[in-house]
């Protein structure tokens, strides 16, 4: 069986060192998977920069937000039914 750290170096040799993820908060984790679901990772970011600019990441800040805040982050991602993406963001 190949040495783990082996095989990690010739990848990161082949395709460079992996990005850190754009956020560590457990709740950011979430939000950035279900702000964009279903649809690429550069798409999913891009929504997810989205509701961190017009709406805010943290609890209070989407329950303060305005519909058309949170719809500026949702509809870059999978979610069609403007009620419906308003209510997923609060819900979370």
């Amino acid at each position: 069986m190949p040495d783990l750290s082996k095989t990690i170096a010739k990848l990161e040799q082949h395709y460079g060192s992996p990005h850190g993820p754009i956020t560590s908060d457990p709740f950011e984790l979430i939000l950035l998977e279900n702000v964009a679901y279903l649809v690429s990772d550069e798409r999913r970011k891009g929504a997810f920069a989205a509701l961190r600019k017009h709406a805010g990441t943290k609890p209070h800040a989407i329950l303060a937000a305005r519909p058309d805040d949170i719809l500026q982050a949702t509809k870059l991602g999978a979610c069609i039914l403007k009620s419906a993406s308003i209510d997923c963001a609060k819900s979370l």
